[in-house]
């Protein structure tokens, strides 16, 4: 005759794959572990020479400036037409 499982084999079965899972995710990760790390190294800013400290301004680049002075142009010229 077959016997029907109980909660308690049931509780056994669940148990053991479980631990069966742990094993395996452990052994995977200690053996992923062997391999060197890679190491990543972050720029840092340096600091403002003391002549921009001074004066509190940011340096703009010339050509954001005329950049600028270029669309406003335009939209005045757009507006205007």
């Amino acid at each position: 005759m077959k016997q029907a499982r109980t909660f308690k084999s049931i509780l056994v079965i669940v148990s053991f794959l479980s631990l069966l899972a742990f094993m395996f995710v452990n052994l995977h990760a200690n053996s992923s572990l062997k391999q060197p790390f890679s190491t990543s190294i972050m720029p840092q800013n340096e600091l403002q020479s003391e002549e921009t400290a001074d004066s509190g301004k940011i340096p703009v680049a010339d050509l954001s400036v005329l950049g600028r002075v270029w669309e406003i142009a335009q939209r005045l010229l757009d507006k205007a037409n």
